[in-house]
Formats: C-alpha cells, structure tokens, sequence
C-alpha cells in the first residue's frame, strides 16, 4: 500500500455501529447522554459527549443531519467508520412512532446515510465501510430470503425512479 495512505498516528477517530445493536425505542444511555439514532451514536463515538453535542438536536428531533456536522467532528483527522447490518435498522425505524413531517425515521436514515457517504467520498482521510445486511441481501420486502433460497421470478429487487433505496417488484 501507498505510503501516503498509511496514517502517521493511531486513528483517533472511529465509530462502529451494529444495526441490531441500535435500540431506535429507547435509545443508547451512555450516562450522561442517551442517543437515539445512528449519527447521534456515531457522534458519540467519534467525540464523546462533546461530538454528541454537535448532532445532539438532530438525534432528538431525528432528522437527518448534513455534511458540516462531519466537518466539525472530523475535519482533516483520519476516521474511520463501520456500520454493519444497517438494513436491521432500517426495518425497525420503518416501524416506529417518530415522523418527520411526512416522513419516517428509515427515510430520515436514508438521507443521513447519503450525507454521509458524500462526506466520506470527499473526505481524503476519512474511510466508511458498511455493510447492508449479511443475511438478507433483498431489502425490498419483509418476505425476502437468503438469495440462495429465493425461488427464480421472486423477489428480485431494483430501485424505484427517484426513489433512493425503494425497491419493486419486476
């Protein structure tokens, strides 16, 4: 690997986030502070109660927050975060109570999600790997299975148009 791709120092910076980890009813109590969605968790790992602080309205109001609040929380450092099984999260956040306007707290992750991914893709030190789900690669629909039990003609997911992670049937 490029030498310049090899930070100098032990990254500072790291947040990992396990979707079935995540309680979307409850939230996360971390003494002090108790957070409700994943920025606010990722917040809280990248800066403790301070970096919690910076999303802190966002995480109560759940609504997504953009790209400045990564901006204050990791700048120029080196970063790196993990999200694992985030479409766990994503179905649970399609059902729970909180609405944003006409929206949910999936379709605010969603949009969280977007933002973030922008930062990362235009961040030369920041890394974000994720994974959607290690069991259900069809998002679509409750009734999916594993791909390799899915029977041919059944459940074959594509985006809807203008609709970022919609799925419908063909």
């Amino acid at each position: 690997m490029p030498s310049e791709f090899v930070p100098d120092q032990p990254i500072e910076r790291i947040a990992g986030i396990v979707g079935p980890d995540m309680d979307v009813a409850d939230g996360i109590d971390h003494g002090a502070v108790r957070v409700f969605t994943i920025w606010g968790e990722i917040a809280y790992q990248l800066g403790g109660e301070a970096g919690y602080q910076v999303v802190r309205a966002s995480d109560e109001q759940r609504v997504a927050p953009g790209t400045q609040v990564w901006e204050k929380l990791i700048g120029d450092q080196p970063a790196l975060i993990m999200i694992d099984e985030i479409a766990y999260y994503l179905r649970v956040a399609r059902g729970a109570k909180y609405q944003v306007g006409t929206t949910s707290l999936a379709d605010q992750t969603v949009a969280f999600l977007m933002s973030l991914i922008k930062f990362a893709a235009e961040s030369p030190r920041t890394v974000l790997v994720g994974r959607p789900s290690s069991r259900f690669p069809c998002l679509c629909r409750p009734t999916c299975r594993p791909a390799s039990a899915r029977l041919p003609g059944r459940c074959r997911p594509r985006p809807a148009p203008g609709l970022p992670g919609r799925c419908r049937r063909r």
